[in-house]
């Protein structure tokens, strides 16, 4: 008995009205299987920068950094001091900053030139942020993670 035959006999389906639900349950199948309006893209750190141990914020950090706005290599590393060293690197040249976390805030700016997001930081005591930014991104995601992630390296240093 052909599938047509044993949906005619138990569902009462006629072969038009089976091709029909046949063909807009496959269109239904490709619409959703295309749908990821609202979900990151599987590239994204985990979101819940809370649970991860302090090895796991500074890999996030470094990933981020590899998606730099200007094109440069970003790279993190906490000292024993809980000082963030931040090396950035652009072709032949490389520079580093260190950020002292104690007391350190970090906040949101944007590069117009650039066109990117910046993560700054506003060290203890300064009256604006520090002159180099802790992360640029052309990835508002990823600068509001980056600012959540340095604020949870800060804790796991208290």
């Amino acid at each position: 008995m052909s599938l047509v035959d044993a949906a005619g006999r138990w569902g009462g389906l006629t072969d038009d009205r089976l091709h029909r639900r046949v063909a807009v349950s496959g269109l239904l199948a490709m619409l959703m299987a295309g749908c990821t309006d609202g979900y990151p893209p599987p590239q994204r750190e985990p979101v819940e920068p809370q649970l991860m141990s302090t090895g796991q914020l500074l890999k996030s950090l470094n990933t981020m950094g590899r998606r730099a706005a200007d094109g440069s290599t970003w790279t993190y590393r906490l000292t024993g001091a809980c000082e963030l060293m931040v090396g950035v690197e652009s072709g032949a040249s490389r520079g580093e900053t260190l950020y002292p976390l104690s007391g350190a805030r970090f906040q949101l700016g944007y590069d117009k030139a650039l066109s990117a997001y910046e993560v700054q930081a506003m060290l203890a005591g300064a009256q604006a942020p520090a002159e180099r930014p802790v992360l640029k991104t052309t990835d508002w995601a990823d600068a509001v993670f980056a600012n959540s992630v340095l604020w949870h390296l800060q804790q796991d240093c208290a």
